[in-house]
């Protein structure tokens, strides 16, 4: 999989629905603000809201929805189809399982393991 930094991804080409394309064929969508660390990987159809931290090496699956002002720790794996909410912080090296909900303002702390919903 191929890596690229905010800047790169917001130099990219536009589709009509404001979707970034990248050179491999991904569509990701990148609110104002965000802030990607080295070595982050974004899948295909995830939309990442404003404001948003995603740390060193974390990897987002595809499709995955994540709120403005959300952290994403360095080393987090979000699964594919996953949301995480509004104001929500993930620590570093935790691990959300495929399809999971994240309410917004939660705290996940580091290193931990999340296989169920956490709705507030």
């Amino acid at each position: 999989m191929k890596y690229y930094t905010t800047e790169q991804i917001m130099d990219f080409e536009k589709d009509g629905d404001g979707w970034s394309v990248l050179s491999d064929g991904r569509r990701v969508k990148l609110g104002e603000g965000v802030v990607l660390g080295n070595g982050a990987s974004i899948g295909n159809g995830s939309n990442i809201g404003k404001f948003t931290i995603i740390g060193r090496g974390a990897i987002i699956g595809r499709n995955v929805t994540i709120g403005k002002s959300a952290h994403i720790g360095n080393g987090v794996n979000i699964g594919d189809g996953s949301h995480i909410g509004v104001c929500s912080m993930i620590g570093r090296g935790s691990r959300i399982g495929v399809g999971i909900h994240i309410s917004k303002n939660t705290i996940i702390g580091m290193g931990s393991s999340i296989f169920t919903d956490k709705t507030g």
